[in-house]
């Protein structure tokens, strides 16, 4: 298989960066393994660790959808009928809804990979302390090219680092 065809598999091609959540990565001689794709050691140029940024504020439709439930609950305590004024609530309602689920987003932190391509995969986990451990093996890995052959498993959805070459060396975190 080539680069070519594992970059179409891991959905990489198409942008610059990946967000995988809960996934499992492998590290195995010089390459490094994750939903069904294989990447060399070599080709990695940086790993670092730090937060997502949360998703953007959907304003346009919010204001929108304020103006319109808040013209219609008007229109509706105005004379112009209980059911376009109960409407408006609702889409009120529906607003206030979208602002707190928005302001309440969990924060996640993630394990960042970037190839000689300039693309990058990130590897997220609610759990900080996690993320400081597989960034340390990862870390390491990378800067010694793995010469010492090292096996790992860090699974990022369970928050387990296992150390295939030591089985006594199990990391679970969080």
């Amino acid at each position: 298989m080539s680069m070519q065809d594992m970059l179409e598999v891991a959905n990489l091609r198409e942008t610059k960066s990946k967000v995988l959540e809960s996934a499992e990565l492998t590290v195995k001689d010089n390459v490094i393994s994750f939903a069904g794709t294989a990447m060399q050691i070599s080709n990695v140029t940086q790993v670092w660790k730090g937060s997502l940024p949360k998703k953007s504020f959907p304003a346009y439709p919010v204001v929108v959808g304020a103006l319109l439930g808040l013209g219609a609950l008007i229109f509706g305590m105005s004379g112009g009928g209980g059911i376009v004024g109960l409407l408006g609530l609702a889409i009120l309602g529906f607003v206030a809804y979208a602002i707190w689920k928005h302001k309440s987003q969990m924060q996640y932190y993630a394990v960042h990979i970037e190839l000689n391509s300039g693309r990058q995969v990130s590897f997220t986990s609610p759990q900080l302390n996690f993320i400081d451990e597989a960034f340390a093996v990862l870390s390491n890995i990378i800067c010694e090219g793995n010469k010492g052959n090292k096996r790992y498993n860090i699974n990022f959805g369970s928050g387990i680092i296992i150390d295939q070459m030591n089985d006594s060396s199990n990391i679970k975190v969080g």
